[in-house]
């Protein structure tokens, strides 16, 4: 047990960018080691297997665009980082338009822990964001293990969008 605590906590002070430095590392990170903290505290906690990341929401007048972006590239940075499955965003979009969730139903916890339950996972990354300026948000994360509704870990940060997301929503455009 102590050998496996000691290589999480090296993996989040370690941890190698995705995507380069988009901002979105120290939201990671924090984020990551707030999950160990927790698993510190809890030893009866269960480690998460099947991990998913809903839609973030806007908690302003922000683009949705931002969220969908947002969404993929907390996919990217958690893939890989832990002993957990990411399940595919596809997925759980086919599961919101089936059960006839609206975007705003997904901010509500007890919506979310039950579209988490029919997709399967064990864990649920939400965001939400705010519009700080046309090429900036404050971004917001919380982990929440679906059996019991208990948050894992709290993250925020700002994160700059027009050196990552606005080619990556430009090329979406175009197809």
């Amino acid at each position: 047990m102590k050998r496996w605590l000691c290589a999480a906590v090296m993996m989040c002070l370690a941890i190698p960018p995705a995507l380069g430095a988009s901002g979105w590392e120290p939201l990671r990170t924090q984020l990551l080691r707030e999950m160990e903290i927790t698993w510190v505290r809890d030893l009866a906690l269960k480690k998460p297997e099947r991990m998913a990341v809903l839609p973030f929401q806007a908690t302003d007048s922000a683009p949705a665009e931002w969220g969908a972006w947002m969404t993929e590239e907390m996919t990217l940075q958690l893939f890989g980082q832990g002993p957990w499955k990411m399940l595919e965003r596809a997925r759980i979009e086919q599961l919101i338009r089936e059960q006839g969730f609206t975007q705003t139903a997904l901010a509500d916890a007890t919506t979310a822990i039950s579209l988490g339950k029919l997709a399967g996972a064990d864990t649920l990354v939400m965001g939400s964001y705010r519009a700080i300026s046309p090429t900036e948000a404050r971004v917001w994360v919380r982990l929440v293990v679906v059996s019991t509704g208990q948050v894992l870990a709290i993250a925020s940060g700002s994160v700059p969008l027009q050196a990552s997301a606005t080619p990556l929503l430009d090329s979406l455009r175009m197809e």
